[in-house]
């Protein structure tokens, strides 16, 4: 299955270096937004120390969007693919006043 990527902040870096945003296209091989953050980090091993934990679990401060709505709100990582998604991985900010 074919899914679009969009990194950004330090994960767009680690794939582009210099880059603010990446759109990447990508095969996936599997059906979950776990299988296809694996493929990516297979084909980008760097992104897999800033994505990831040492348990394979999304870090707590990356977020991961499916069509613009944030995993944590559903599955997380088996939340289902569909032909056509796209996935947006980029860095959480905090802080405030």
């Amino acid at each position: 299955m074919r899914t679009e990527f969009v990194l950004r902040g330090t994960l767009a870096d680690a794939v582009d270096a210099g880059a603010d945003t990446v759109s990447l296209v990508h095969d996936v091989d599997g059906e979950t937004v776990g299988a296809a953050v694996e493929a990516l980090t297979d084909a980008y091993p760097a992104l897999e120390s800033l994505a990831l934990n040492s348990k394979g679990k999304l870090r707590a401060h990356v977020v991961l969007r499916r069509n613009g709505k944030d995993v944590r709100d559903g599955e997380w990582l088996a939340t289902p693919l569909s032909p056509g998604d796209e996935l947006e991985l980029e860095p959480g900010t905090k802080g405030g006043c």
